[in-house]
């Protein structure tokens, strides 16, 4: 359990985020884009059956990976501010590619295809991952 509290790719510091695709926690833009440059394969959930004390225990680790996947409300404004992204979004053909993802039953997949084949697409999420990161890459310097 020790390996879900440290980033899986640089090993070193708490984890603040995770891979849609994998789900491998990872800690700053940077071990994002160390993780993208091999591809992953999507994690299978596979139900099991549990005693009731399994299952609070469960709880507690769905809790965790729930915490890595929400964005801070004072990122989501930043976001909301940036003129870098809003200046993205004035293509269409982003906006019709997020409108499929967000709507997709399989949106890890369509994420992954855009990553790799729509540079605009991939320019967004880097963008995106920089201003949620920033505080990281701060502390850091």
């Amino acid at each position: 359990m020790n390996n879900k509290k440290i980033c899986q790719v640089c090993n070193e510091n708490p984890p603040k985020y995770k891979c849609p695709k994998c789900l491998i926690p990872y800690c700053s833009l940077a071990c994002y884009k160390k993780h993208n440059e091999t591809p992953c394969q999507k994690k299978e959930i596979i139900p099991v059956k549990t005693e009731p004390e399994k299952k609070e225990e469960k709880k507690e680790d769905e809790d965790e990976d729930e915490y890595l996947t929400k964005v801070p409300e004072e990122k989501l404004k930043q976001l909301g501010q940036s003129k870098e992204l809003r200046d993205l979004l004035q293509y269409e053909q982003l906006q019709t590619l997020l409108k499929e993802i967000d709507s997709s039953s399989k949106p890890e997949q369509l994420y992954d295809q855009a990553f790799q084949n729509m540079p605009l697409f991939k320019e967004f999420v880097d963008k995106s991952l920089a201003i949620i990161d920033d505080d990281v890459e701060e502390e850091n310097n």
